[in-house]
């Protein structure tokens, strides 16, 4: 579950994945935002926006990789794969 999702900066979005009991600190790189938001035709440069509209997406790419690589903080997340 994302939670103390920051504000966007020029290069991505920070925020925290709890899962299985941890917490981890999380990064959505702006070019993985505006990748995904293309695919969709989402027309907004508004980071925020975009990372609300696929929530669930980082969310799940974060576990994920939280899960799978046993990854150290922080999560970094460069390409949100297709639905």
């Amino acid at each position: 579950m994302i939670r103390n999702v920051q504000a966007a900066t020029n290069y991505g979005i920070s925020f925290e994945v709890e899962d299985n009991g941890g917490t981890i600190a999380c990064y959505v790189t702006r070019a993985a935002l505006q990748e995904r938001a293309a695919r969709d035709n989402l027309q907004t440069a508004d980071l925020r926006t975009i990372f609300n509209s696929y929530r669930l997406e980082i969310d799940l790419a974060a576990s994920k990789k939280w899960r799978m690589e046993a990854a150290e903080d922080p999560i970094i997340i460069d390409h949100l794969p297709n639905r």
